[in-house]
């Protein structure tokens, strides 16, 4: 298996056509079965991986944004093999859920974002008023399944770049119809 992964030259996590610099290559002969002119992939040197490693975090994260995009998404959220949120692409993943719980996975399986810590901080220290979101309870920093976070959210959203962008729609699911309070104020 080669695998090769290419970068937008222009500080996109996302490929882009006409401007690509590879990022890192890994060759695997093992787990690969050819069947005439077709290679099937039979066990993926990625699941072996750590991706959370900071000097090749970016691979997956580019190939799932890459993903994301042809598929008409704007980034990609990734999960464990068990179906935990980790992170997105570029950024922090935070959950506000319906009974008032704002959960953001720990930092021991995520990369710590700057933007996710200084909101924590900030709700934390109630340097934002908690009475500007009223749904939101307490912060929560737990493991937590895709599928719950799509099942019970109020809010999704990606917090990076000092910015926060909603999510809202989730792998075909309508998270929300506009920027939630707690989006709109973070």
């Amino acid at each position: 298996m080669i695998l090769v992964t290419g970068g937008g030259g222009d500080f996109g996590v996302g490929l882009n056509k006409t401007k690509t610099e590879v990022y890192l290559a890994i060759y695997r002969e093992e787990g690969i079965k050819k069947i005439e002119n077709e290679v099937v992939i039979q066990d993926s040197e990625l699941k072996s991986l750590n991706f959370n490693i900071k000097s090749n975090n970016y691979l997956l994260r580019s190939y799932i944004a890459t993903e994301s995009k042809a598929q008409g998404g704007y980034l990609a959220i990734e999960a464990d093999k068990e179906g935990y949120l980790l992170e997105g692409s570029v950024a922090t993943v935070a959950v506000l859920l319906k009974n008032g719980d704002f959960v953001v996975p720990p930092f021991e399986r995520i990369l710590p974002g700057t933007t996710a810590i200084k909101i924590l901080d900030f709700i934390e220290n109630e340097v934002i008023p908690r009475s500007l979101v009223p749904t939101l309870k307490q912060v929560v920093r737990r493991d937590i399944l895709i599928s719950e976070a799509q099942r019970d959210a109020s809010e999704v959203m990606f917090l990076g770049g000092e910015e926060c962008v909603p999510v809202l729609h989730w792998d075909g699911k309508q998270i929300s119809e506009s920027k939630g309070p707690a989006a709109t104020l973070f």
